[in-house]
């Protein structure tokens, strides 16, 4: 039952981050949403998918999505509220490059672990 709740909350963040998009697709806020709510949406369907039963290796894919969801949030809410004195696209380009590196390392940390515990029992 809770696998079908984040497959309704991963449908209404697609719907509503493509419907931001659609209305004006050259404003820089509704990309930096449409981002948001396509990762938000990718996350809870890949959730969704490591709570049903005889799925492998699902945990991977919301790993790799959610990892990125702060970067898009921080993406989003800097061009939604933005300052003058203050210019954070550098830092947040700097997160775009080392997430994935992070992301990759954690990730294959994970299976090693979990394939040399699983392979021990």
């Amino acid at each position: 039952m809770s696998a079908l709740i984040y497959l309704l909350v991963a449908g209404m963040s697609g719907y509503l981050g493509v419907k931001a998009y659609r209305e004006d697709p050259t404003e820089r806020v509704r990309k930096d949403f449409f981002l948001l709510a396509s990762l938000l949406s990718l996350a809870y369907i890949s959730f969704s998918l490591h709570l049903a039963p005889g799925i492998p290796y699902t945990y991977i894919l919301f790993g790799a999505f959610s990892a990125f969801l702060p970067i898009a949030t921080l993406r989003f809410l800097d061009n939604f509220f933005p300052l003058e004195s203050f210019d954070n696209q550098r830092l947040i380009r700097r997160l775009w490059v080392i997430t994935p590196i992070v992301t990759l390392l954690c990730l294959t940390a994970e299976l090693v672990l979990i394939r040399e515990n699983s392979e021990q029992h």
